[in-house]
């Protein structure tokens, strides 16, 4: 689960632990995510770094191979947004939104597809049915106009297709 130590994504993993997953918790900081695997109840491993350096999400996929041996279930959740008008926002912080919400999500599940689809194909011709899933998270605010933040109108709402 990306962007899974503080927040919604927090959350989200504390809701799915308790249900008996067992979560990768992911963010920039290391220490955070570490903090946060350790006071969330449940099976949970760490996974620190930036998501948007090309390498990192099958880092991420291999570390939660490697901890729990399957991937059942993706939330790409990691996001952030940078609070400029848009007429002062450079094109490289245009580029790092559209990084991590767009290129992002689609690099891990990239990464994990394998992982989710051979297992499938197995279970399926073995008349067992598992239910993966993956969960793109967007932001309510990509939609509403402000006059100060416009930097995830056009970046957010496509993590949710």
């Amino acid at each position: 689960m990306t962007g899974s130590a503080r927040g919604i994504g927090r959350a989200t993993a504390e809701l799915l632990t308790s249900q008996g997953a067992q979560v990768l918790i992911n963010d920039l900081d290391g220490d955070v995510a570490e903090q946060a695997a350790g006071e969330i109840q449940g099976e949970t491993a760490v996974f620190a770094g930036d998501l948007t350096k090309s390498d990192a999400p099958e880092a991420l996929v291999k570390a939660a191979v490697d901890a729990f041996g399957k991937i059942d279930i993706l939330v790409n959740n990691a996001g952030y947004t940078i609070d400029a008008p848009v007429h002062k926002m450079s094109d490289e912080q245009f580029q790092a939104m559209l990084d991590i919400h767009t290129v992002v999500p689609f690099r891990v599940l990239r990464a994990a597809a394998p992982y989710l689809r051979d297992p499938a194909k197995k279970e399926r011709e073995e008349g067992v049915e598992v239910f993966r899933k993956v969960v793109n998270v967007s932001s309510t605010s990509a939609p509403s106009a402000t006059p100060d933040r416009r930097t995830t109108r056009p970046v957010r709402p496509a993590s949710s297709v």
